[in-house]
């Protein structure tokens, strides 16, 4: 069974997105929380056989983007960027952010996504 969880910061973050961008990040976080459930289902099921939905980015070395597809026009384009861990089953929810953020975000998301991959290979 896969499970969510938040990495540190997410939750204050998430909460600024929710205030300002309410339909797309819940549709975002919907589309996380389905991932967690198609794996969970689907036993033999690779991560990236499991993203190929175009709410889904791979943006390499393990780091993956769901953004809030499908939406009207005119939303905010939010990017909800996680890590799925294969060893401990868990889907970790790192950042939030926006079109113009991209680059900054995936930037400061490979490091948590090294730090994670490290411990739980030590686990």
């Amino acid at each position: 069974m896969w499970s969510l969880a938040y990495h540190e910061g997410f939750q204050t973050t998430a909460k600024g997105f929710l205030k300002r961008h309410r339909n797309p990040f819940t549709q975002a976080i919907a589309n996380v929380q389905d991932l967690v459930e198609f794996l969970s289902l689907e036993a033999s099921m690779t991560i990236q056989q499991a993203t190929q939905p175009k709410c889904y980015h791979n943006e390499k070395q393990g780091l993956y983007a769901a953004d809030q597809s499908p939406s009207r026009r005119g939303v905010a384009e939010i990017r909800l960027y996680f890590y799925p861990d294969e060893v401990t089953r868990t889907v970790h929810l790192i950042r939030i952010g926006d079109k113009d953020s991209q680059q900054k975000d995936i930037a400061l998301c490979r490091p948590i996504v090294e730090q994670i991959r490290n411990s739980s290979r030590q686990a």
